[in-house]
């Protein structure tokens, strides 16, 4: 049996601030157009709409939904798929889809 070191997990590279959190970037130009879903309940929320909004000021195309009744990781939840959910999920799907086609 050969052991091996464990690769350090996560890189430490990972960590810093703007890969950690792209909202610290100083310069948010020339990224790619953004679909950003915020969930009303959510305590993320409002670091979502300013990232949006940020993103906006430095020209970047951007969708911001904000989905009403809603708390965190109701898009994702593994016991409970909303009707709220289903709906964002093909919204966010259609605008991706249109966003490709053209």
């Amino acid at each position: 049996m050969v052991l091996r070191p464990v690769p350090e997990w996560p890189p430490q590279d990972a960590l810093d601030p703007p890969r950690f959190s792209p909202i610290l970037l100083p310069d948010l130009s020339g990224l790619a157009d953004a679909v950003i879903v915020t969930a009303e309940y959510d305590p993320l929320r409002d670091q979502g709409e300013t990232y949006a909004e940020r993103l906006r000021r430095h020209g970047v195309n951007v969708t911001a939904i904000r989905v009403s009744g809603m708390v965190h990781g109701f898009l994702s939840s593994a016991f409970y798929i909303s009707r709220a959910a289903e709906d964002t999920l093909r919204m966010v799907s259609s605008l991706i889809g249109s966003r490709l086609r053209e």
